[in-house]
């Protein structure tokens, strides 16, 4: 049995391990930083909480608004 997402902080490497499971790291990392660069409405909210590019964590609040514009990994 598959145990329930849950928002917390979680690397942009996790995170995105989670949403692209059969892409090697750089890859599923780059895929979800595109899908976040797409989503003009979730960059702008993450930009809110303090987001940056360079970032390497995803806080848990950042985590829920990914998951609230991209559905549960």
């Amino acid at each position: 049995m598959e145990e329930k997402f849950k928002p917390k902080s979680y690397s942009k490497t996790e995170l995105s391990r989670k949403y692209n499971p059969h892409l090697c790291d750089r890859s599923a990392q780059r895929t979800l930083m595109k899908w976040i660069e797409h989503n003009k409405e979730l960059s702008e909210q993450l930009i809110c909480t303090g987001f940056s590019k360079m970032d390497r964590l995803f806080t848990p609040r950042q985590v829920q608004l990914i998951v609230s514009f991209l559905g549960e990994p």
